[in-house]
């Protein structure tokens, strides 16, 4: 459980979102004061009913019922204007929570999408889900309802104390120390509900984790007849957030009817003190009542917060997770360098350096040095865990519209190779430039808009078939997508769907075939028109006819550009400028694919055995 100054930084980080709104925030103040004077002024005025009006008409034969109406009436304009305070304070209380929670969320997306690739290794899907689910509902609930109940119980707690001994001492005293003994009481049964309810969230989490991973992995538990064996876990983590879940809940709605039952004791206690005192001429019925009245509206608010406590619990276990989450670090980048594009002179001519794509690096001067697709490797060593080395010494050089591919066992780093040209990682020792100019010197966002990636595993968004190839180039026309997906050998199956490029796709294409993703995925890079192009496993799980097509696209796409292969089968690279054999992460083997084959090293073994 945190500490109590831990829990005082998160609840005033909490209230930092709401400075924007101080202004309402001042006006809900007034209206939460307003509204409790209005309610306690009004349970005064009973006293002077039942004294002044109802007790001396008793028995009259005649009675005139003309000032008690008055007071009656008087009575009901003070209820009516709480009323109309408690409605009015409670909708400006929603609208700003409500948007509060619009930009937390907002500040959460934005600093995700700058976290490193590493943290979304240790963290699912799942648990991310549930940080903007159920955390953020907590803190919603906390702040449009738990929160205001909080302020408006103490503000009512203090305007009652202070009119219950204006009017009697001795009654006052009877009424705040049953309050008090009931408080001591509530503090003590509260101690352990932080920790109670800290664990049901985590449940939560871990079945909301464990759900959509199996959702994910359905095809393979049905694939292995693994329905039982998940469906055993699932009910195991069902269980321990029943378990957890029972003992809050049981501990929250017991103390709540415990404090109910104190309640009544504390108002029997104050009957009898009233009667005592009616009894000795010392008090009046009106002032008993009235002080009945006082007591059982002092008790609400504390009834009210020991209900509230609940919410206020899961807010504050779920407001940890969200700012230790905001406060995750942001994935380092202190590059300079930017990435232009050239303008493509009158008549048709390009740059130079540059025959198919115009870019341009520009420096911190202003100096642009053309963007030609040169890569070098330079002693680098990496590793995702410290200790455990993927890469040792590795150093290469790329030239310019040179395909390069990269071979090797699993495990070997051929992924990782290209993870770091795109800086999702960063490297332990040694250096990497493009173009002569070190990577870690250009911004990511400009280092990653001169790469293509072709993935084995392709994402498409949900939107329509132009807006998933031009994903990275969102300025393409419906030309440039058109001739896109001509160039990449997608467009005959594009022609087949119902609304051609219109066709909207969700779930993630799952109407589509792998090979109709792979070829979208490839007219999404060649709309990119970028100087290096990244296949990774490209063609690995797809027939031998999609193959085909998929090839004939790449090869559309590979001209002119500095290509990086990864792949599975050797036969797809024989034409590469240079072929690297990466084993345990050390570059074991380079050459031509004739040259590796004369050697009848590493290469000519895997090459055989693939054969």
């Amino acid at each position: 459980m945190k500490s109590e100054a831990g829990k005082q930084a998160a609840l005033m980080r909490l209230l930092d979102y709401l400075r924007p709104y101080r202004w309402q925030l001042c006006v809900v103040a007034l209206c939460m004061i307003g509204g409790t004077v209005c309610a306690t002024r009004a349970i005064y005025y009973m006293k002077p009913i039942i004294n002044d009006y109802v007790t001396p008409l008793i028995g009259q034969a005649d009675p005139d019922y003309t000032g008690f109406f008055d007071m009656l009436g008087l009575m009901a304009l003070l209820y009516l204007s709480s009323v109309a305070s408690s409605a009015l304070h409670n909708v400006m209380m929603i609208r700003i929570s409500t948007d509060a929670m619009y930009r937390i969320r907002s500040e959460m997306f934005h600093r995700m999408a700058h976290f490193p690739l590493a943290y979304f290794d240790t963290h699912s899907r799942g648990q991310l889900m549930s940080y903007y689910s159920a955390d953020v509902d907590a803190l919603s609930a906390m702040l449009s309802r738990g929160l205001p109940k909080l302020v408006e119980g103490f503000t009512m707690i203090a305007t009652i104390l202070v009119t219950i001994f204006a009017v009697d001492w001795r009654m006052a005293l009877v009424v705040t120390s049953c309050a008090a003994a009931i408080s001591l009481v509530l503090r003590r049964l509260s101690r352990n509900k932080a920790r109670l309810f800290t664990a049901q969230q985590q449940s939560i989490q871990d079945l909301n984790a464990y759900g959509e991973e199996m959702i994910s992995g359905r095809v393979e538990i049905k694939a292995f007849s693994r329905e039982a064996a998940a469906q055993q876990e699932f009910e195991a983590r069902s269980h321990r957030l029943f378990r957890h879940a029972s003992m809050a809940d049981f501990f929250a709605n017991s103390l709540f009817d415990f404090t109910a039952g104190l309640d009544n004791l504390g108002f029997a206690a104050v009957a009898l003190c009233g009667c005592l005192l009616s009894l000795e001429g010392q008090s009046d019925p009106g002032t008993v009542i009235v002080f009945l009245q006082y007591y059982k509206n002092l008790m609400t608010p504390l009834t009210r917060i020991a209900k509230q406590v609940n919410s206020i619990m899961e807010a504050m276990a779920g407001a940890d997770r969200i700012f230790a989450f905001l406060d995750t670090p942001a994935e380092p980048d202190n590059g300079q360098v930017k990435l232009v594009s050239c303008v493509r002179e009158t008549g048709g001519t390009q740059h130079e350096n540059s025959p198919s794509y115009e870019y341009a690096w520009q420096l911190p001067g202003g100096e642009l040095r053309p963007c030609r697709g040169a890569l070098e490797f330079d002693r680098v060593d990496f590793a995702y865990t410290p200790g455990v080395p993927v890469l040792r010494g590795l150093s290469f050089r790329v030239e310019p519209g040179q395909t390069v591919a990269f071979v090797g066992a699993t495990g070997a780093g051929k992924t990782t190779v290209v993870n770091l040209l795109s800086r999702f990682y960063e490297i332990s020792a040694g250096s990497i430039t493009f173009d002569g100019i070190d990577i870690r010197s250009i911004r990511k966002t400009d280092l990653r808009r001169a790469v293509s990636v072709v993935l084995q595993d392709v994402h498409l968004f949900t939107g329509s078939v132009a807006d998933n190839i031009k994903y990275g180039a969102p300025a393409a026309t419906a030309a440039e997508v058109q001739s896109a997906a001509r160039a990449a050998n997608a467009d005959y199956f594009i022609g087949n769907l119902k609304d051609r490029y219109d066709t909207v796709l969700a779930h993630g294409g799952a109407a589509l075939s792998q090979g109709e993703r792979q070829l979208l995925a490839v007219a999404r890079a060649e709309a990119g028109r970028k100087p290096v192009l990244v296949l990774d496993e490209a063609t690995s799980s797809i027939d031998s006819l999609t193959e085909m097509r998929i090839t004939k696209g790449l090869a559309t796409l590979m001209q002119g550009k500095t290509v990086l292969v990864i792949a599975h089968r050797l036969s797809t690279i024989r034409k590469a400028d240079l072929i690297i054999v990466l084993e345990q992460g050390r570059m074991a083997e380079k050459g031509s694919h004739a040259e590796l084959m004369e050697k009848k090293g590493l290469y000519y073994s895997l090459y055989t055995k693939a054969g």
